[in-house]
This record gives C-alpha cells, structure tokens and sequence, in this order.
C-alpha cells in the first residue's frame, strides 16, 4: 500500500504515536538517523491536522449533518462488506460453475479485486464522489 493511499486520519493516528513521549518516539531518538527526521515529522502532522474539517461548534446545522454523514458511512460500509460476503457465499453454494462464476463475476465488477473492501474505507465525502464515476448500465446490462 502507497502512503498516498493512507486515510489523513489514520496518518494522524500514526504520526500522533511517533511524536508521544509516551509512544514510539522514545524508539525512535535512539536512532540518530531517525531521531533527525523528528521536526519534519512534527511539521507535516501539523500540517495534516490543519486540512481536517472541524465540526462548526457554533453551527449545529452543520454538527447535525456531519453526525448523519458518519452514522449513513457506518451502515453504508457495514451493508457493502455483506454485500460482498453474499455474493462469495452465493458462489460458494451454487452447483453450477457457470453460476458461482456470474456471483464472482458481479461481486468483482462491484469490488474490483485490485481494491476490494478498502473502499469501504475511505470516508463519507470520499466515498460519495465515487457515485458518479460507477458506470451503472453495466451493471444492468449483464
């Protein structure tokens, strides 16, 4: 996996442990190489911390709504990983090659292999660009 392919909280996350005292960092200034990256690591979680939207304490509009894009993302990826779970059972119990294959078939038109369930793990706003890029008739066509 590419870092470019890291979520920006999960990089936050991440960058958060290496620059704890109580974390990873003790680790790494032990390595002197390491230890000199440290104020670059310090800038660049800064930086990263400051490109994440804050909910608008005096907007509760705005909270409201971020609260339902997180509760529709949960169950979105909640129903997307059964969905693919289905379909592999489906081909699983299908007698007929050719129809487990169809199962296989449309799972991996929905959930390319090359990423599969790690769609499921970009965010809400991520994730609803990619609506209009999925080509439907396709879907429909087979």
């Amino acid at each position: 996996m590419s870092l470019r392919d890291v979520p920006t909280g999960a990089m936050i996350n991440v960058s958060s442990d290496w620059l704890d005292p109580e974390g990873t960092r003790p680790h790494i200034e032990a390595i002197a190489a390491a230890a000199a990256l440290l104020p670059a690591i310090k800038e660049a979680h800064q930086r990263l911390i400051k490109t994440q939207a804050r909910p608008d304490e005096g907007n509760p509009e705005l909270a409201s709504i971020q609260e339902e894009q997180a509760e529709v993302d949960a169950i979105h990826d909640r129903k997307g990983r059964g969905l693919h779970g289905v379909l592999t059972a489906f081909a699983d119990v299908a007698d007929d090659p050719e129809e487990a294959a169809s199962y296989l078939a449309l799972r991996d038109k929905i959930y390319p292999p090359e990423r599969g369930l790690r769609i499921l793990q970009a965010s809400y706003s991520e994730e609803a660009g990619e609506a209009e890029l999925v080509d439907f008739g396709l879907l429909l066509r087979r």
